[in-house]
């Protein structure tokens, strides 16, 4: 993601092999052939435009540890899972506002009505609310639901340590969706962090 940053800072005549950049480095950078992604097609633009050096990757699946404790037929008890009404329907919702994303300011619009408050809510009741109720034995959803604590526990640590030692710094963050309300609860109890409505920055 930093060097997309890099790349995007050169001028227009400067973005071409030379050195120790090959084309296929290039390719790589531009991720031809690959789905857009909020990381490189947002944060690493956003940063260049800024000025900035480069984007802290903060992700973390070190939480997919957790499944290495359970049994080689787990995925078993998720059977239909995806079937579950509340489930269909938050899904339905999340693929119709994207759908309406067309140009700049329909994604604009869309990334404010993601942020709302509450607007994650009826998703995460599906989902993870769903997964601590679904019958399993051996307590399937509940695991999942102890898998994405977890992970998120460590994209926020992941995410504070970047500016840790640099205080009063603006920070944002890009996540997906069902991310944010563990984002701001977790930040929210941090004393020296001070969560900003999205509203606020989304112009």
């Amino acid at each position: 993601m930093s060097a997309r940053v890099q790349w995007l800072r050169l001028r227009t005549e400067e973005r071409r092999p030379a050195d120790a950049l090959t084309e296929k480095m290039i390719d790589i950078i531009l991720r031809k052939g690959r789905k857009m992604n909020e990381s490189y097609d947002v944060a690493a633009v956003l940063a260049a435009r800024l000025g900035l050096e480069r984007v802290y990757a903060v992700d973390d699946h070190t939480s997919d540890s957790i499944y290495a404790e359970v049994p080689s037929d787990f995925d078993k008890d998720f059977a239909g899972r995806m079937e579950e009404p509340a489930l269909v329907k938050s899904l339905a919702a999340i693929k119709a506002q994207v759908a309406r994303v067309r140009d700049g300011e329909t994604l604009l619009a869309l990334y404010r009505e993601m942020n709302a408050k509450n607007a994650t809510r009826e998703q995460i009741l599906a989902d993870f609310g769903g997964a601590l109720v679904m019958p399993s034995k051996r307590y399937a959803g509940r695991t999942y639901v102890g898998w994405w604590d977890v992970r998120n526990f460590r994209m926020v640590a992941n995410a504070r340590a970047t500016f840790a030692t640099s205080p009063g710094t603006r920070v944002l963050n890009v996540v997906g969706s069902s991310h944010k309300a563990w984002y701001d609860a977790l930040f929210a109890m941090m004393p020296d962090v001070e969560v900003v409505d999205a509203e606020a920055v989304l112009r």
